[in-house]
């Protein structure tokens, strides 16, 4: 939290916090959203179908934590389902205007090694 200016407001407080505090505790699994804020009603950790890489442990995937970690931090999900849907309901900003909560996704030219 040290990165969090003091004059922060409190919502984007308790994003960092939550979204800091939940790291290690909820597995990666491709294609996983979150059925509810918060731990309960979720079941991660929980045996399920294994995802595209075998994983047996119920998670969330990159978009799947950002909107948990919303819902969870503010009572309200961010309806978004994927990783496109964030960035279409996003806003742009700068590198300067960059602050701790903020979701940021860097374009990157596709490249196949």
């Amino acid at each position: 939290m040290g990165l969090v200016p003091e004059d922060a407001s409190q919502q984007r407080k308790d994003f960092v916090r939550y979204a800091l505090t939940s790291v290690g505790k909820i597995p990666y699994y491709w294609g996983g959203k979150p059925s509810a804020p918060g731990y309960t009603g979720n079941s991660f950790g929980s045996l399920t179908v294994p995802d595209e890489d075998g994983r047996i442990l119920k998670g969330l995937d990159c978009s799947g934590w950002i909107n948990w970690v919303y819902w969870s931090a503010t009572g309200r999900g961010l309806g978004a389902q994927s990783t496109r849907t964030l960035l279409g309901s996003g806003t742009p900003v700068s590198r300067d205007e960059l602050l701790p909560g903020i979701s940021a996704y860097v374009s990157i030219p596709w490249r196949m090694w």
